[in-house]
């Protein structure tokens, strides 16, 4: 990006991410919600859809998913259902 390390760490904690870690694996959770909603989920896999936003493999994912939503990815499909 052509920019100074500083700059942009102070612009990811100005935002409220920690640190550039969180950042992304905040916006890999917003991308994996909303391929859950826009994805008939018995059609594809949950692998699909966290491997479609950045995730390499699912312990990681599972973790990454409760410390940002405080559910597990099962518990949220059931809450999500549930809504609709």
């Amino acid at each position: 990006m052509k920019s100074n390390n500083l700059y942009i760490s102070k612009a990811i904690k100005l935002n409220g991410f920690s640190n550039f870690s969180h950042y992304l694996n905040t916006c890999r959770i917003e991308n994996v919600k909303k391929l859950l909603q826009e994805n008939d989920i018995s059609k594809v896999t949950l692998m699909y859809i966290y491997t479609e936003s950045g995730f390499s493999n699912q312990s990681t994912f599972n973790r990454v998913f409760k410390q940002i939503e405080g559910v597990t990815p099962s518990e949220y499909l059931t809450n999500l259902n549930i809504e609709e």
